[in-house]
């Protein structure tokens, strides 16, 4: 009888092992979740194109969102990374550049310094060829396709 109270008592021991290292697992996976979902909820959406490029005519401006094809906004709707410098942010950024004469429009996620002044990346470095005619920075989902 003391045998037999035993094997009950270890598989009780082992079976209440399983479950709790289940609900472990269980309770592990769904932070994990919670944690990737809270992460591309709170990403920074941007338009990422330019109006050179073979399928960018509709990068160039004005900017309609409405008549991007579902095709289009796979690509060019991106969630921006989250800059590793702790006084950096993500923005999303318009550019209107004249290149050897031809005026393009690029439209991109962009890392800035948490003091920038407004429109601080009209100062970045260019090649001679390159004029920056208006650089603009803004920080809510899609806001490059509005300015």
């Amino acid at each position: 009888m003391y045998q037999l109270s035993w094997n009950f008592f270890s598989n009780y021991i082992i079976s209440f092992s399983e479950m709790a290292f289940g609900k472990y697992l269980s309770a592990v996976a769904f932070i994990a979740l919670v944690i990737l979902s809270f992460e591309e909820t709170c990403a920074l959406k941007c338009w990422r194109c330019q109006s050179s490029g073979k399928n960018g005519k509709f990068c160039n401006d004005p900017f309609d969102a409405n008549a991007v094809t579902p095709e289009q906004k796979r690509w060019a709707f991106v969630n921006c990374p989250t800059p590793a410098g702790s006084n950096q942010k993500s923005v999303c950024r318009k550019m209107t550049q004249l290149v050897n004469e031809i005026t393009i429009v690029s439209r991109s996620c962009y890392f800035e310094k948490e003091s920038a002044s407004k429109n601080d990346c009209m100062n970045d470095n260019t090649p001679s060829y390159v004029k920056t005619e208006t650089c603009e920075t803004c920080s809510y989902d899609g806001c490059n396709g509005e300015i």
